[in-house]
């Protein structure tokens, strides 16, 4: 696997672009680069349209929503969308995020569409303060 990671200012948040197979250590590795540059409150765009789910397990999901957990402080009260190509990366996302709603206080929500992943992410969430 390989990604890069990009702070985006406008609006804020950062995109960690995935790309390649799937491999939990990847996502091991990939998770502890991120938690070194990312702040609790700020939203997350995964970007996983060119990832190759093939072969991922449920308990592979599973093991992925322990690695969030173990970075607690550093995902908590984030957004986090995850954007995907097609339905069958759609359908592992969607029970990646089921997985890591118990793991994680972060809100998380999975798309198809570039535009609406980002709008969603820069709406006030209810994890937001009021001004």
């Amino acid at each position: 696997m390989e990604w890069t990671i990009n702070q985006v200012d406008d609006p804020r948040h950062i995109v960690m672009k995935v790309s390649g197979r799937f491999t939990v250590q990847g996502c091991r590795i990939g998770i502890a680069e991120l938690a070194k540059v990312k702040d609790p409150l700020t939203p997350l765009l995964f970007d996983d349209r060119a990832v190759d789910f093939d072969g991922l397990s449920d308990f592979d999901l599973m093991e992925l929503g322990g690695i969030i957990g173990e970075y607690g402080y550093t995902f908590a009260y984030s957004k986090i969308a995850v954007l995907v190509a097609g339905e069958h990366a759609r359908s592992v996302a969607e029970k990646w995020r089921r997985v890591t709603d118990g793991a994680s206080d972060s809100l998380i929500a999975v798309f198809e569409d570039e535009p609406a992943a980002i709008a969603w992410l820069a709406e006030r969430s209810i994890h937001d303060t009021e001004g």
